[in-house]
């Protein structure tokens, strides 16, 4: 962000501001229209991550977030997005495992993500960013 800030690339900079924030916003209002119980109140078991809250779960926001993250740096520099996605597969394995989301609310996140890192690059709106900056 701050690369973007020092060569004057305030429209890229927006972007790469306005569209986690309001990826998130999506996700959280959809959250709250869905309002899917999470497993340890559907099922006869108590989460390992300790989690008063109810409904909500799906989508995982936690792993919706960090594949979003993991997708912009992908497209603007690989390593930390390959670093960032490979952390989100083990966050989503450490949500399941831990009680407070199902399968399912993994999944979504991810299939969503995938078709925004296609279209992105499609358009070549972060390559053209990246040269920008060189």
């Amino acid at each position: 962000l701050l690369c973007l800030l020092t060569k004057k690339n305030i429209a890229m900079l927006i972007s790469f501001i306005a569209i986690p924030a309001l990826c998130f916003l999506a996700v959280t209002i959809f959250r709250k229209v869905v309002n899917k119980k999470r497993p340890y109140e559907k099922l006869p078991i108590q989460s390992l991550i300790k989690k008063d809250k109810k409904g909500q779960s799906f989508p995982s926001r936690h792993v919706f977030s960090i594949f979003l993250i993991a997708t912009l740096w992908f497209c603007f520099w690989k390593p930390v997005g390959i670093f960032l996605f490979i952390a989100g597969v083990f966050l989503a394995i450490v949500r399941v495992i831990g009680g407070v989301h199902f399968v399912t609310d993994m999944k979504e996140p991810v299939r969503l993500l995938s078709e925004l890192l296609q279209e992105l690059n499609s358009k070549d709106m972060f390559q053209t960013a990246v040269i920008s900056m060189h």
